[in-house]
């Protein structure tokens, strides 16, 4: 499910739930769930009473972060480090 977040001043981007964005992205979500449990790629929004959600541009680094995972065979942690620079 897709809906618009303001993040103030007028200013909405689409978030998405966990599921849809590991739909776009083509990633399983347990998967995308134990990334964000070990800390490795962590959502736009989370909040404790409701799923994480992912806006654009964290679907947009979800995208780089599974091209390095799955084509180069890269691991999470270096996966970590590659996202942080």
């Amino acid at each position: 499910m897709r809906y618009w977040w303001s993040a103030g001043a007028g200013a909405r981007r689409w978030v998405h739930t966990l599921d849809e964005a590991a739909r776009v992205v083509g990633m399983h979500p347990e998967r995308l769930r134990h990334y964000c449990r070990l800390g490795v790629f962590g959502p736009a929004l989370a909040h404790d009473d409701r799923e994480p959600q992912f806006d654009d541009d964290r679907l947009y680094e979800l995208r780089r972060f599974e091209h390095f995972r799955q084509r180069l065979g890269v691991n999470p942690d270096a996966l970590r480090l590659l996202c942080d620079l």
